[in-house]
């Protein structure tokens, strides 16, 4: 089975899910970023006195931001979803309907 042609509103709708794809790889660089600094790279410098203990405070605002990315990052992929469901049932629609 072929599959249909795309129109130019089915590829704005692809260029759109492929934005929201890279802003959920930015998502997750940030999610792990903060929270390997809050769960592994804080604790461990403040436990051999690295840094001063002052530094332990920023673990609770890096732990919002990790939590924060993760759940923006799940709601991108709705997005994602939400736009390219369409056009994947205009291409191939006797296995998207």
């Amino acid at each position: 089975m072929d599959p249909g042609l795309l129109s130019t509103s089915e590829w704005a709708s692809i260029g759109n899910a492929i934005k929201l794809l890279w802003l959920c790889l930015l998502l997750m660089i940030t999610a792990s970023t903060a929270l390997v600094l809050a769960h592994a790279v804080i604790p461990s410098a403040v436990a051999t006195r690295t840094i001063s203990d002052r530094w332990s405070k920023l673990r609770l605002g890096l732990y919002a931001t990790g939590a924060l990315a993760i759940t923006s990052f799940f709601v991108s992929m709705v997005f994602v979803y939400l736009e390219l469901y369409p056009v994947l049932d205009n291409l191939w629609p006797r296995w998207f309907s």
